[in-house]
């Protein structure tokens, strides 16, 4: 899902780090950040606590990848990829789980070929 999505695209941000590809760091964060806002405006505050906690993660998230891109320092975008990692490990086990969570519905995509998840 977008998690996933968003996991890759801040691997890929620190990988081209070593390389000091300040342009590709910044496109890939940058991909990120649409990811987490796009994340953040699904949720259905309807729900109740767990969407406004999801809200904060992702806000904080957001925050980490902003200043990994302001700094280009490889520590923020290892405590953004640990946040990602924990929250696509929690999506997967929750969606093993209940299988019957899962949306049978196609699967939309974005204008990166990524899927969007529907948190409603």
């Amino acid at each position: 899902g977008e998690a996933c999505s968003c996991e890759y695209e801040v691997c890929e941000a620190k990988r081209q780090l070593g390389g000091r590809n300040l342009q590709s760091i910044h496109d890939n964060l940058m991909r990120a950040q649409e990811i987490m806002t796009e994340l953040r405006g699904a949720l259905d505050f309807s729900v109740g606590e767990i969407a406004y906690n999801l809200d904060r993660i992702y806000e904080y998230i957001t925050y980490l990848l902003i200043q990994s891109n302001i700094r280009k320092d490889a520590a923020t975008l290892d405590e953004a990829i640990g946040h990602l990692t924990v929250m696509r490990d929690t999506w997967q086990e929750a969606f093993a789980k209940s299988p019957e969570a899962v949306p049978r519905r196609p699967v939309s995509m974005d204008r990166h070929g990524a899927a969007i998840m529907n948190l409603t």
